[in-house]
């Protein structure tokens, strides 16, 4: 998922050798179209190469680096599996690709730096959650975000079904349990769980599935511990309120996904999860931004509360001061950043060596633990390029 990507990109970034290639493209999912994929990547390759040629680079120095690129264009499975974007990156003989579950504009960039940026927007960290698919014969465990939903492996301490966490058949020889439907897939198990026994067939008593789910909750306890993000439920009605009996996660949503999740396809169940949180995101990014306003308006900007300029804000988050950045979407600051002395020499983009310092003030919030956000919503005031909210 994204937190694995991020980390990823951001150790490769941190010891890849110069020069650096980034390449990105949009791409279709499906149908006839899936072919232009592949001729998009052959075009950005060409491009590259034109891109080293003119920066004074000879033929093993290309080859060096766009090599192990050119050894993706015979992978049919890569183009025909592809999401919304595509992008690459090269540096030192190594490369790492990936699938975007977003659309990304083609650009090639090669320079002393990876051009990062269009994947911030993935990498904010408030914009994650868990996904619990209730039901009796199969509990399904899925991390998503506002552009992806991936299911994960229950921990094996959690029982699979009511009837593993019973195990009724040993228990007790004269109550057998069966449930309506074969071993769980996301596409098709019921809901439905009955118990035959000497007494005859009746429906699972409350205080069983209390009991299946008390399980669940502890086995889940070390999974949710440094996830801090909402623990959405999805499951018909009566579930949910017993779930929350059970319960001793701190961020579990009063809100659940209602019916049965089996009977609904992985993007419904997103897509529902995300039209819940979306407003609690939207109301966390304002928050920090009237947070930034008011110490702004204040003249508090020097203060180590805020910040809004690039001489401030960029030592501020190569320190790990930064708790959260936001930038305009189409602001740049190109020049130089002395870690050592944390002085800024501005400068034109791309020439003797300049560098994106909005890009590399967000990778370091990152690195640290921060947020970055992207204000495609104009909630920053116009005058600013970027904001941040310090730590410290």
């Amino acid at each position: 998922m994204k937190i694995t990507l991020r980390k990823d990109l951001l150790q490769f970034a941190e010891n890849a050798s110069s020069p650096r290639v980034s390449i990105y493209f949009p791409t279709y999912r499906l149908g006839a179209d899936v072919q232009q994929n592949v001729i998009r990547f052959k075009n950005q390759l060409r491009v590259a190469n034109q891109r080293l040629e003119e920066l004074g680079f000879g033929e093993d120095e290309k080859e060096h680096l766009l090599r192990p690129l050119e050894s993706l264009r015979s992978n049919d499975p890569l183009w025909q599996n592809q999401l919304d974007g595509f992008a690459a990156f090269s540096a030192g003989g190594e490369i790492r690709h990936f699938n975007l579950p977003f659309t990304v504009n083609e650009s090639v960039h090669v320079g002393s730096d990876f051009r990062f940026r269009p994947l911030f927007p993935w990498f904010t960290e408030g914009e994650k959650f868990i996904l619990l698919a209730l039901n009796l014969n199969g509990i399904e465990l899925y991390e998503g975000d506002r552009y992806l939903i991936e299911k994960v492996a229950l921990p094996e301490s959690i029982p699979a079904s009511l009837k593993e966490a019973m195990q009724y058949d040993e228990a007790d020889p004269a109550m057998s349990f069966h449930s309506g439907g074969n071993a769980p897939t996301h596409q098709s198990h019921r809901h439905g769980a009955m118990f035959h026994g000497d007494g005859g067939e009746k429906d699972v008593r409350k205080d069983q599935i209390l009991r299946f789910f008390r399980e669940v909750d502890r086995g889940l306890h070390t999974y949710l511990q440094d996830k801090n993000c909402p623990l959405l439920t999805a499951g018909v009605e009566y579930l949910h309120p017993i779930y929350e009996e059970a319960n001793t996660y701190g961020k579990l949503r009063p809100e659940n996904l209602p019916g049965a999740p089996e009977n609904k396809r992985l993007e419904e169940l997103h897509g529902e999860a995300v039209a819940l949180l979306e407003p609690q995101w939207e109301k966390a990014l304002q928050e920090q931004v009237e947070r930034f306003r008011n110490h702004a308006l204040a003249g508090e900007t020097g203060d180590g509360k805020v910040a809004d300029q690039v001489e401030a804000l960029l030592p501020a988050a190569y320190q790990g001061r930064v708790d959260t950045l936001i930038y305009h979407p189409t602001a740049q600051i190109w020049g130089k950043f002395d870690p050592q002395s944390g002085e800024i020499d501005p400068g034109p983009r791309d020439e003797n060596g300049n560098i994106d310092l909005i890009e590399l003030a967000a990778l370091h919030t990152l690195k640290h633990g921060g947020s970055v956000h992207l204000d495609g919503q104009g909630v920053l005031p116009s005058e600013f390029a970027m904001a941040a909210v310090l730590r410290f």
